[in-house]
């Protein structure tokens, strides 16, 4: 009975060492210190579709990030209706005027092509949609 607590001692020795030059072994950059400083950043600044308050103008970044997330949804619903898809082509472009409908964030361009390309897709869904009760081939 008397040799358990030497033996868990020398354990305990023998893990210490083991943690302290596992330590060594790390290059400096990868020491948990560091490495929580780099990964306890600041979330990023999250960009919304409101427009500023009256009298305040954008973040020139904000302004070209929404631009750009404007065009990309747009190129998305162009993409679905050169595809044929109708269906998700309207989502997208229905997706593009709910959230960006400011024009004066210089993208009202797209906005006005969505509107008349939803308009376009519904007339060509109703007509399928007709065509279908009918009996018609497409």
């Amino acid at each position: 009975m008397g040799y358990r607590r030497p033996i868990f001692i020398l354990g305990l020795m023998i893990v210490s060492l083991l943690v302290i030059f596992s330590g060594l072994l790390v290059p400096p950059q990868q020491r948990w210190p560091n490495v929580l400083k780099r990964t306890a950043q600041p979330p990023p600044k999250r960009i919304t579709h409101r427009p500023p308050p009256p009298g305040q103008k954008l973040d020139p970044e904000e302004k070209k990030a929404l631009e750009e997330a404007a065009d990309a949804q747009y190129r998305l619903a162009e993409y679905y209706y050169q595809k044929g898809d109708l269906e998700r082509a309207r989502e997208e472009y229905v997706k593009l005027i709910d959230n960006f409908p400011y024009l004066e964030l210089d993208y009202g361009f797209r906005r006005d092509e969505a509107w008349a390309r939803l308009k376009e897709i519904n007339k060509m869904l109703a007509a399928e949609k007709e065509a279908a009760t009918r009996g018609v081939p497409k």
